[in-house]
């Protein structure tokens, strides 16, 4: 029985991921075949690995040793990454052109970019499902002393901080999913990702 695996930037998108696919019905199996690495049981019995890459330039690297030391047992690969400064069709090109040549014969490669990034994604989400709470927010970003640079996780943090201190870190970015209404707004907005996953766990 072949497998399938999830590759993404770092440990929120992991987390993200994870908790959808927790939320479908998929249970995490007990072992450990990697730091970072997620595996999940579908109810084939096939499994799902969802492995982060440590951010975008360490995807080939990761990509390439994977498929060198696994890739004979596994048909279906799945990139979710931001698309950043490009657009994301044209994101989604470049990874796949990168990763083209390191594809193990018989099996199938899809790319899906957020854009643009996650944490875009899901302020668009909450903003959304609670526009009374972004006042307090805005202002807040906006009135900061001596701000850092901007990295478009501020207003997403800031939620997190303010109405779910107790997910706060990489839990933050699954809890979001777990409230039906800001799931369905955040869903939504990447049509194309939750398609490639449900065929994932319909394997």
């Amino acid at each position: 029985m072949k497998h399938a695996a999830i590759f993404v930037e770092g440990y929120q998108d992991r987390a993200f991921i994870n908790q959808w696919l927790e939320l479908h019905g998929l249970t995490r199996a007990l072992k450990q075949p990697g730091k970072g690495i997620f595996v999940k049981v579908i109810p084939s019995g096939s499994e799902l690995w969802l492995l982060p890459t440590e951010g975008t330039s360490g995807l080939s690297v990761v990509f390439g040793d994977f498929v060198a030391a696994r890739g004979s047992d596994f048909d279906q690969y799945l990139v979710a990454n931001d698309s950043d400064l490009l657009s994301a069709p044209e994101a989604e090109r470049r990874i796949t052109e990168s990763l083209r040549g390191r594809l193990p014969a018989g099996s199938t490669l899809s790319v899906s970019c957020w854009e643009p990034r996650l944490e875009s994604v899901i302020e668009q989400g909450l903003r959304e499902t609670h526009p009374e709470r972004f006042p307090a927010i805005d202002h807040f970003l906006n009135n900061r002393v001596a701000p850092p640079r901007v990295t478009g996780k501020e207003a997403v943090h800031s939620f997190c901080a303010g109405w779910r201190p107790d997910s706060f870190g990489d839990t933050f970015y699954g809890d979001v999913l777990r409230e039906p209404a800001q799931r369905a707004s955040i869903q939504a907005r990447m049509p194309q990702l939750v398609s490639h996953l449900t065929r994932l766990i319909s394997r």
